[in-house]
């Protein structure tokens, strides 16, 4: 079984990096802007880039 707890790091457009732990039942998105959204639902990858 995977570690409930992922590592994900975030690029938005700007080249800011973001580097967060939240759980696999979390997902999250960045905005144009940089902003990062979380909103509960299931993911299946541990690294997400923008």
């Amino acid at each position: 079984m995977a570690n409930p707890a992922q590592d994900f790091r975030f690029h938005p457009s700007h080249g800011a990096g973001i580097r967060l732990n939240v759980t696999r039942t979390t997902a999250t998105r960045v905005s144009d802007e940089g902003s990062i959204v979380l909103s509960n639902a299931p993911i299946e990858t541990g690294w997400i880039y923008e």
